[in-house]
């Protein structure tokens, strides 16, 4: 989550001209949403970003998320068995990046309104922000710092 979080703090102050404390002010409302989506677990970050700002995420393959019911709570209503729900979970860390990104987007659409369009946009800017730090926390931490005066231990997001 953090780096998904860095990466997009990053291109809001080189791109968008948001502040330090407008960013504290995403992130806060960011959580929110995590704990509005973890009260119902007929709810997933995927499928709420979706219905709200029509934005269909896929895997690396393309595959949509509509075609994995725990993504896709519509399709599969049913209560998990133990092993199940297990499968389930390490079924879900294929797609933690693209949950978190969607936790952003959301946010974004909930608190300035923004369209598919923008969140299209900052999150192709992300991802070579990402791509640049070679997926590295450490390294993306400093070119946060280097480049935009950012320290990401000033957040929450930092923990």
């Amino acid at each position: 989550m953090a780096l998904i979080n860095l990466s997009g703090a990053i291109v809001l102050i080189e791109s968008f001209g948001w502040t330090k404390e407008k960013i504290k002010e995403l992130f806060d409302k960011e959580e929110e949403l995590l704990k509005e989506c973890s009260k119902d677990h007929n709810l997933s970050l995927i499928s709420m970003f979706d219905n709200e700002c029509d934005i269909e995420l896929t895997n690396r393959e393309g595959v949509s998320y509509k075609d994995f019911g725990y993504l896709n709570i519509e399709k599969e209503k049913w209560e998990y068995t133990a092993p199940q729900w297990l499968q389930m979970r390490q079924n879900q860390k294929q797609w933690l990046g693209a949950m978190f990104t969607a936790a952003i987007g959301l946010t974004l659409h909930r608190m300035e309104g923004w369209n598919d369009e923008d969140i299209a946009k900052l999150v192709q800017k992300m991802q070579k922000v990402k791509e640049n730090c070679s997926y590295d926390m450490k390294k993306m931490s400093e070119y946060a710092k280097e480049k935009v005066n950012f320290d990401a231990k000033e957040l929450k997001m930092a923990a």
